[in-house]
């Protein structure tokens, strides 16, 4: 084997690894409970937009998804890992309670759950950070 080959191959086994480790399937995830909630006063049009913001900062706009149902009065914004196969990070939803926002976080990552989780909150509170 190559020695210019053989980091290349090793950086992929581990992503492999880590992905695979600390991920659950599409399926798994969205039977998943959402695990923490956030109620906040502001509009959820407003914190929606701003989680937006923020997760498009983190992400680049690729392994992002988000869905606004206006009529239903919650959006959705969806952040996945793209190595290999699709394997979903983290969800945010956020629903209009009648003078309330509820923010609600769901993540599949079993290393950085914590984090991740917290990553959303900070960007439904409008930072912009990664």
């Amino acid at each position: 084997m190559s020695e210019n080959l053989r980091p290349v191959l090793w950086s992929g086994l581990m992503v492999w690894l880590l992905v695979g480790c600390a991920t659950v399937t599409e399926d798994e995830f969205q039977r998943q409970p959402f695990e923490a909630e956030q109620v906040v006063t502001d509009d959820y049009l407003t914190i929606y937009r701003r989680t937006l913001s923020g997760a498009r900062v983190c992400t680049s706009g690729e392994g992002l998804d988000d869905q606004l149902y206006e009529e239903k009065r919650y959006g959705e914004i969806y952040v996945f890992a793209h190595v290999f196969e699709v394997h979903p990070r983290l969800l945010i939803r956020i629903e209009d309670r009648g003078g309330q926002t509820a923010i609600k976080v769901k993540t599949a990552d079993t290393v950085g759950r914590k984090g991740a989780r917290e990553q959303g909150f900070k960007w439904a509170r409008g930072y912009r950070g990664c």
